[in-house]
């Protein structure tokens, strides 16, 4: 089964998406809400190993310090396999 890019946003008007700060591909690269542009730092891809990896870098999102306490920041980081960078996602 394949799964396809998306995008993920808010349900705000207009909408913003979740997108790496200044289209960051390098590990640690924070997450950010920011208005939609198209660009690959707002592209995703929901794997069936239920990682979720940002395409323009081929990296996870990865809750920071393993954590999943309630605010928790979130970056990109190489796909380990850990369970702070494995996610619910609804299918496409």
């Amino acid at each position: 089964m394949g799964w396809a890019q998306r995008s993920i946003r808010s349900p705000d008007d207009p909408p913003s998406r979740l997108s790496s700060t200044s289209a960051s591909t390098a590990d640690g690269a924070q997450i950010q809400l920011y208005d939609c542009n198209g660009t690959g730092a707002q592209k995703w891809t929901v794997t069936a190993a239920k990682d979720i990896v940002n395409n323009a870098a081929n990296k996870c999102l990865d809750a920071t310090g393993s954590s999943s306490a309630n605010g928790t920041r979130l970056q990109i980081w190489t796909c380990t396999g850990g369970a702070n960078q494995k996610w619910n996602a609804p299918a496409v």
